[in-house]
């Protein structure tokens, strides 16, 4: 369970980061849940103008390749000692950990990321990477 992972995790002091492609205000009330600080969340950002959300970007853009640059970023260029993830936009922060990768699946037929998490499982088993599947096999 990965509640229980990130409780252990910080029973050991060891810093839990959540890097998304969502908009971080969206993420950020799951990973309070988790027992992750908002500071702790990495998702995209726009600028507020005037006290208005605006369309202008802040920071780096959390997909893909901008992944493990936010997190090294705000970790002063520590590498991860694990990372997760669940589709193929998830593959350069993958690819960033010093230590465990572990690609995850949980979307069933029909639903919109099944296509992206079964390549993304393909490259964790070719890569001999830990492989978890929350529901029935696909």
């Amino acid at each position: 369970d990965i509640k229980e992972l990130i409780a252990f995790l910080q029973e050991k002091m060891i810093s839990v980061y959540v890097v998304t492609a969502s908009i971080k205000w969206a993420v950020e009330p799951g990973a309070k849940r988790l027992g992750i600080p908002f500071e702790q969340v990495l998702g995209v950002q726009t600028k507020i103008i005037d006290g208005v959300v605006s369309d202008q970007q802040e920071g780096e853009i959390t997909y893909r390749e901008g992944k493990p640059l936010a997190l090294l970023n705000l970790t002063n260029g520590v590498s991860p000692i694990l990372c997760a993830g669940n589709t193929t936009g998830d593959l350069q922060l993958l690819e960033s950990s010093q230590g465990v990768r572990l690609a995850v699946g949980a979307s069933g037929a029909g639903e919109d990321l099944l296509a992206t998490e079964k390549e993304l499982a393909k490259i964790a088993i070719e890569k001999n990477w830990y492989y978890h599947r929350f529901r029935n096999p696909l």
